[in-house]
């Protein structure tokens, strides 16, 4: 009763009564004893009014369309014999890239990071942490750890868990066709660039995106530098998008695009392999126009 109350209220000036269904809309809002000049300054008051409205409502909209960002983090390696792992700078670059998108307020992203996961557990990510998006949505999946070695039976560039079980590329574009939205994936591993044709038969109605440090039968490297080992595609990747440079950004827009990122990779040296399907997605931004060339 108070809210009716005072919504009439507010609305008495215009003679529009909400809750009146005997009265004609237009007779409501003029009024009869109205002249022509109230009748004037209540169509522009209501027009005002409605052009309010209409803007937040437009806002909203173009904010839903833009999306959610999701991403999931992995680091590969495995044990050996000592019991240590075969590559501990996975540890460092799963880390690295958590900080990089927490501090990319452009893109916010919604992170979840599993360094030394098993197999089972990227299987069961992917299911999880991905599996509330939608088709406007963006799904980053980064990878950074062993890609399998032996070529039989087309497994080569396979993910390798932490426990030594392997994700062949293909299953793992399987998997992550039945998630909505863009996939973008991410890997710094071994043969990664094995993973494109699989990758453009499972494309749909949202595409894959793909960016890896590794051609289909290249190798990638691990380096170390006082005391901490690190993977150098993504060290690479990364220095491109340092918040308060990101160089990567060849527009000067904030952000840096899938192809902004391999051009940038290239200028540094490195020869990654991407595959668009045609388009040049977002990876990351940050507001304020930081980026510095």
């Amino acid at each position: 009763m108070k809210l009716r109350n005072a919504i009439r209220s507010f609305t008495a000036p215009f003679r529009f009564d909400f809750y009146e269904s005997g009265r004609s809309l237009i007779y409501g809002f003029l009024g009869v004893e109205a002249n022509l000049l109230n009748v004037k300054r209540r169509i522009m008051t209501f027009l005002s009014c409605s052009a309010v409205v209409v803007l937040l409502f437009g806002l909203t909209t173009v904010q839903a369309e833009n999306g959610r960002r999701y991403a999931l983090l992995i680091g590969g390696g495995y044990a050996g014999n000592g019991g240590q792992s075969t590559l501990p700078g996975c540890y460092q670059d799963v880390s690295d890239m958590r900080e990089m998108l927490l501090a990319m307020d452009q893109t916010l992203y919604e992170v979840s990071a599993f360094p030394g996961a098993d197999a089972s557990l990227i299987r069961e990510a992917i299911e999880t942490v991905f599996g509330a998006a939608k088709d406007d949505d963006v799904c980053l999946f980064f990878y950074a750890g062993h890609g399998y070695e032996p070529a039989e039976n087309g497994l080569r560039g396979a993910l390798t868990g932490a426990d030594g079980e392997i994700i062949p590329l293909e299953s793992l574009c399987g998997m992550l066709r039945n998630v909505h939205g863009t996939k973008i994936l991410i890997l710094d591993s071994c043969y990664s660039g094995r993973i494109v044709p699989y990758a453009a038969a499972a494309s749909g109605k949202n595409d894959f995106r793909i960016l890896c440090a590794a051609g289909p039968d290249d190798k990638t490297e691990e380096m170390s530098a006082d005391g901490e080992r690190y993977g150098l595609f993504t060290r690479l990747l990364l220095a491109g998008s340092e918040p308060g440079s990101l160089t990567a950004d060849r527009n000067g827009d904030g952000s840096v695009t899938i192809m902004e990122a391999y051009y940038d990779l290239r200028a540094r040296g490195f020869s990654p392999t991407v595959w668009t399907g045609g388009h040049d997605d977002i990876l990351w931004g940050i507001n304020g126009g930081t980026s510095q060339h």
